[in-house]
């Protein structure tokens, strides 16, 4: 009996379902770390200021120091904020701080009649608010946090359903990969219809599809349906605004795809017809297993300098891995293999969203 508890406590399934477990919980515990931390700097500079201060002056000087010191630690060691949105964020936070200090400031005014004091007052009420102020800065504050996205090719051969059994719901979007033979002359058949099961799979996901291809059109018809993003390539034959036009009308975002060879400022100009900007940091797109290639730091660089950049997000995709993935300012990351050839597969998904 002894040696059977032992046995199920240690299971390997166990451990692996606690190592998820541990990192899904990941942002909701270093925010209640946070909270406890701004809160105590808080109630500690109160008592500093109330000694020289009347006391609405030393409360509200030091809830809103609470409150940056918050919002500070929470995109230093939590969520991963892309430089351009940070000031959104930020606006954001306050808001919801405020929000949440009103309602507080309602509830204290009931509770003060106790012999309660103000830190004992604060964390207790804060406690009670605690869930409802998460969410709305996770939905609100932190909602443009650096997302990982699983990729699939849609010429591939893998079964969709046992990638489903591996990966589950735990990444933020699918990434599902086009290459024809017009892009790539070694490229296998394109099963389009694969994309219909990739929707069904994952129907809560943001499906991104990034059609390599000289004529884009041919496929967007037969997918446009299961997209949320369609990329095409700045290289491609057709017409980049109608093909832009072609995919909004079917009701999805356009996105343009771009190579390490691909000038920036070349396309700069016409980067406000597009939700979002790929940047495939290997050197043969379209051929899945590729390294990193060190030149895209310097791209993606000078994107992120554009004055251009809030108007667009951007995806970086090709040979991702969780070493790289905190040192891009970007909101999307697309990983293939390093996920996918992992034996958990899962896990490896939390260590690249959380930069572990």
């Amino acid at each position: 009996m002894g040696n059977q508890i032992l046995h199920n406590i240690f299971n390997p399934n166990i451990i692996k379902q606690a190592d998820l477990l541990w990192f899904r919980s990941r942002s909701i515990r270093i925010y209640i770390l946070i909270g406890i931390s701004s809160l105590l700097v808080e109630v500690i500079l109160r008592r500093l200021l109330i000694v020289k201060l009347d006391t609405i002056p030393s409360t509200l000087i030091s809830v809103m120091c609470g409150i940056i010191l918050a919002y500070l630690l929470n995109i230093s060691f939590n969520f991963q904020i892309p430089k351009v949105r940070k000031k959104r964020a930020f606006l954001f936070f306050l808001l919801i701080s405020i929000l949440s200090g009103l309602i507080q400031l309602l509830l204290f005014s009931n509770i003060s009649i106790t012999r309660f004091d103000y830190a004992s007052t604060r964390f207790l009420i804060s406690g009670c608010v605690f869930l409802i102020v998460y969410i709305l800065h996770r939905r609100l504050s932190f909602k443009d946090y650096k997302k990982v996205g699983v990729a699939i090719y849609a010429n591939g051969t893998e079964n969709l359903s046992e990638i489903y059994k591996r990966i589950g719901p735990y990444p933020n979007f699918i990434h599902v990969d086009i290459v024809d033979k017009s892009f790539s002359p070694y490229s296998e058949d394109v099963k389009a219809y694969r994309l219909e099961t990739v929707r069904a799979l994952w129907p809560k996901h943001e499906i991104h599809t990034h059609i390599m291809s000289d004529y884009p059109s041919k496929w967007i018809q037969q997918v446009i349906g299961f997209c949320d993003i369609i990329f095409i390539h700045w290289e491609c034959k057709e017409n980049i605004l109608e093909t832009v036009n072609h995919i909004k009308n079917g009701n999805s975002k356009a996105g343009l795809a771009i190579t390490l060879e691909t000038d920036f400022d070349e396309i700069s100009e016409l980067i406000d017809n597009f939700d979002s900007l790929l940047v495939l940091t290997i050197t043969e797109p379209g051929r899945s297993g590729q390294k990193f290639d060190s030149r895209a730091f310097d791209i993606i660089h000078s994107i992120n300098s554009s004055p251009v950049r809030r108007n667009f997000d951007l995806c970086v995709d090709g040979g991702i891995n969780e070493g790289l993935s905190s040192k891009f300012d970007a909101e999307y990351l697309v990983s293939g293999s390093c996920v996918l050839n992992n034996d958990e597969p899962k896990l490896q998904i939390f260590k690249l969203q959380y930069n572990k």
